[in-house]
Protein backbone atom coordinates (compact mmCIF):
# COMPACT_ATOMS: atom_id res chain seq x y z
CA UNK A 1 0.00 0.00 0.00
CA UNK A 2 2.55 2.24 0.97
CA UNK A 3 4.71 1.60 -2.63
CA UNK A 4 1.60 2.92 -4.46
CA UNK A 5 1.20 6.12 -2.20
CA UNK A 6 4.66 7.18 -2.83
CA UNK A 7 4.32 5.49 -6.60
CA UNK A 8 1.51 7.68 -6.71
CA UNK A 9 2.83 10.72 -5.30
CA UNK A 10 6.04 10.77 -7.85
CA UNK A 11 3.63 11.00 -10.48
CA UNK A 12 1.88 13.89 -9.06
CA UNK A 13 4.84 15.80 -8.57
CA UNK A 14 6.07 14.98 -12.12
CA UNK A 15 3.19 16.24 -13.49
CA UNK A 16 3.08 19.48 -11.57
CA UNK A 17 6.95 20.34 -12.12
CA UNK A 18 6.29 19.76 -15.93
CA UNK A 19 3.84 22.33 -15.83
CA UNK A 20 5.76 24.98 -14.42
CA UNK A 21 7.46 27.17 -16.19
CA UNK A 22 11.19 27.77 -15.90
CA UNK A 23 12.28 29.96 -13.26
CA UNK A 24 15.06 32.83 -15.48
CA UNK A 25 17.16 34.93 -13.20
CA UNK A 26 17.07 38.55 -13.99
CA UNK A 27 19.93 39.97 -16.00
CA UNK A 28 21.73 41.64 -13.83
CA UNK A 29 21.78 39.18 -11.50
CA UNK A 30 25.62 38.06 -11.26
CA UNK A 31 26.23 42.09 -10.98
CA UNK A 32 23.95 41.94 -7.76
CA UNK A 33 25.25 39.27 -6.20
CA UNK A 34 28.54 40.54 -7.22
CA UNK A 35 27.65 44.14 -5.81
CA UNK A 36 26.39 42.56 -2.21
CA UNK A 37 29.70 40.59 -1.95
CA UNK A 38 31.91 43.38 -2.42
CA UNK A 39 30.10 45.32 0.28
CA UNK A 40 30.50 42.75 2.75
CA UNK A 41 32.64 43.93 5.96
CA UNK A 42 35.93 42.01 6.06
CA UNK A 43 36.63 41.78 9.80
CA UNK A 44 39.97 43.13 11.34
CA UNK A 45 40.38 39.52 13.11
CA UNK A 46 41.23 37.78 10.13
CA UNK A 47 43.33 40.59 8.24
CA UNK A 48 46.97 40.06 8.22
CA UNK A 49 49.07 42.23 10.58
CA UNK A 50 52.67 41.77 11.13
CA UNK A 51 54.05 41.20 14.00
CA UNK A 52 57.01 43.45 14.00
CA UNK A 53 55.64 47.13 11.81
CA UNK A 54 57.71 48.11 9.05
CA UNK A 55 59.21 51.58 10.73
CA UNK A 56 60.31 48.87 14.10
CA UNK A 57 61.67 46.40 11.60
CA UNK A 58 63.43 49.08 9.71
CA UNK A 59 64.97 50.69 12.92
CA UNK A 60 66.01 46.91 14.28
CA UNK A 61 67.45 46.77 10.82
CA UNK A 62 69.60 49.92 10.52
CA UNK A 63 71.03 49.69 14.22
CA UNK A 64 72.67 46.09 13.04
CA UNK A 65 74.01 47.30 9.91
CA UNK A 66 75.34 50.76 12.18
CA UNK A 67 76.82 48.56 14.74
CA UNK A 68 78.51 46.32 11.81
CA UNK A 69 79.63 48.88 10.24
CA UNK A 70 81.22 50.39 13.56
CA UNK A 71 83.02 47.19 14.40
CA UNK A 72 84.14 46.89 11.11
CA UNK A 73 86.02 49.90 11.13
CA UNK A 74 87.39 50.20 14.52
CA UNK A 75 88.95 47.13 13.60
CA UNK A 76 90.31 44.86 17.21
CA UNK A 77 92.21 47.16 19.04
CA UNK A 78 90.19 46.70 22.36
CA UNK A 79 92.04 45.83 25.32
CA UNK A 80 89.47 44.57 27.75
CA UNK A 81 85.92 43.84 27.30
CA UNK A 82 82.74 44.36 29.71
CA UNK A 83 82.13 40.50 29.47
CA UNK A 84 85.72 40.37 31.47
CA UNK A 85 84.84 41.89 34.53
CA UNK A 86 82.05 39.56 34.98
CA UNK A 87 82.73 36.93 37.93
CA UNK A 88 81.22 33.75 36.56
CA UNK A 89 84.29 31.07 38.08
CA UNK A 90 81.51 30.07 40.45
CA UNK A 91 79.60 28.61 36.97
CA UNK A 92 83.27 26.92 36.06
CA UNK A 93 82.67 23.56 36.17
CA UNK A 94 85.81 22.51 34.62
CA UNK A 95 88.83 24.94 35.67
CA UNK A 96 90.94 24.63 32.84
CA UNK A 97 87.79 25.71 30.33
CA UNK A 98 87.59 29.48 29.41
CA UNK A 99 84.54 30.58 27.32
CA UNK A 100 85.64 32.76 24.82
CA UNK A 101 83.95 36.20 24.09
CA UNK A 102 82.32 35.10 20.90
CA UNK A 103 80.44 32.32 22.72
CA UNK A 104 79.41 35.00 25.69
CA UNK A 105 77.92 37.94 23.66
CA UNK A 106 76.39 35.51 21.08
CA UNK A 107 74.81 33.88 24.26
CA UNK A 108 73.73 37.24 25.84
CA UNK A 109 72.52 38.26 22.39
CA UNK A 110 70.45 35.11 21.83
CA UNK A 111 68.55 35.82 24.95
CA UNK A 112 68.34 39.31 24.64
CA UNK A 113 66.21 38.68 21.38
CA UNK A 114 64.54 35.28 22.89
CA UNK A 115 63.06 37.75 25.80
CA UNK A 116 62.22 41.09 22.71
CA UNK A 117 60.29 37.94 20.81
CA UNK A 118 58.13 36.74 23.70
CA UNK A 119 57.35 40.19 24.22
CA UNK A 120 55.98 40.43 20.81
CA UNK A 121 54.49 37.09 20.96
CA UNK A 122 52.40 37.78 23.93
CA UNK A 123 51.35 41.33 23.12
CA UNK A 124 50.24 39.53 19.59
CA UNK A 125 47.98 36.52 21.18
CA UNK A 126 46.84 38.78 23.87
CA UNK A 127 45.19 41.11 21.32
CA UNK A 128 43.83 37.91 19.24
CA UNK A 129 42.01 36.98 22.33
CA UNK A 130 40.76 40.27 22.57
CA UNK A 131 38.75 39.68 19.24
Amino acid sequence: MKADENKNLGEFTDKIIKDLPLDAPSFDFTAKVMAKVSTIHVSKATMYTPLISKPVLIFILGSVLALFIYLLTKGTETSTTWLTQLNYTRFDLNKGFKFSNILMYSVLSLTIFLFIQIHFLKNYFDRQIEN
